[in-house]
This record gives structure tokens, sequence and C-alpha cells, in this order.
């Protein structure tokens, strides 16, 4: 059982969806706090003792991308393979028609990557 004692929120604060004991994990599997703390300590042999341990909380990273970046490298691709000497601009009807499309991926995309929202300090007993 654990008993929350205190809990910092960061600046940028998203509800939590994955939760560990060490702040930089590379792999995050636990949904909750509670099994987080619960698999910390049998990798670290402290069962049966009351403990007090930060768990930090997860949530997944909002994506940003340089967008305009990537319509000029579709029209450097295309002016290498069918352009004259000067590069294309984008036309207004390009740029709607290529943020429209980005907004379509990012709807869709679910970034793996996650960020370190909150914290919490919490005690740990064999209530």
């Amino acid at each position: 059982m654990i008993k929350i004692l205190s809990e910092k929120r960061y600046e940028n604060y998203r509800t939590p969806i994955l939760w560990s004991c060490a702040e930089d994990d590379d792999l995050l599997t636990y949904e909750n706090p509670e099994e987080a703390v619960e698999d910390y300590m049998y990798q670290h042999g402290q069962e049966g003792n009351s403990k007090q341990f930060t768990v930090y909380g997860f949530a997944r990273t909002i994506v940003e991308y340089d967008w305009d970046h990537a319509l000029c490298a579709i029209l450097e691709a295309l002016d290498e393979d069918y352009g004259g000497e000067n590069s294309t601009d984008p036309t207004p009807e390009m740029i709607e028609a290529h943020r429209i499309f980005v907004a379509a991926i990012l709807a869709e995309y679910e970034s793996w990557r996650c960020d370190t929202v909150c914290d919490m300090e919490v005690e740990v007993t064999d209530d």
C-alpha cells in the first residue's frame, strides 16, 4: 500500500499515463504508481519494510516538427528530378494542402517518447 506524501506538477503537466521510480527510465511499463513502486522494491530487495520513494509520472511527448521544412524538402526533391534552374517556391494552395496533410498525420500519430510531468513522494507500508 502506498500513501502519497506530496505531489509536484511540472510546468509541462499533463495527465500521466505511465509511472516509474526512475526519472530517466527508458522502458516505461507501469500504468499506476503502485505497480512502479512494487517492482522497484522487488528489483532492489526492499520488500517488507516501510520505505519512502519518489515516483515519476510520464505523459506522451507532444510532437513538434518543422513541417515547413518538410514541404521544402518535397519541393527540392521534385526540382532535382523535374525542375529547371530555379527552385520552386510553395504556392498558397500547396501550403494549405500541406497543413491539412500534417493535421491528418498528427491526429493519428502517437508518440512513444514520453516527458516527465510530475513526481510524488510516497511512503510504502505493509498495511
